[in-house]
């Protein structure tokens, strides 16, 4: 079993750059709140989206549907969309 892309570049062919530890506190605080308010079946599935798998691999990896991994990810990026949107009502933005 391959490790799946642990970097990407933009569409431009740009490598991203590597978060500065602020950002990178935050990005963990979300991501451990993420994980606890998502269903245990779908956590499996979501850590193989960070690493940057594709619906297909993790699919296979998980010995699931890509429709399963289709829909966990949309469950999460929903779940992560209202996070985001406390974080904000937090800081005071609209």
């Amino acid at each position: 079993m391959s490790a799946c892309p642990s970097e990407r570049e933009d569409a431009v062919g740009i490598p991203d750059r590597a978060p500065t530890p602020a950002e990178a506190a935050i990005l963990t605080e979300t991501i451990g709140r993420l994980f606890q308010l998502m269903a245990p079946d779908d956590r499996p599935i979501v850590e193989q989206i960070l690493l940057g798998c594709t619906a297909e691999e993790i699919a296979e990896r998980l010995d699931c549907s890509e429709r399963t991994v289709r829909r966990a990810r949309q469950r999460a990026k929903h779940q992560l969309q209202h996070l985001l949107g406390e974080r904000g009502a937090e800081a005071g933005t609209p």
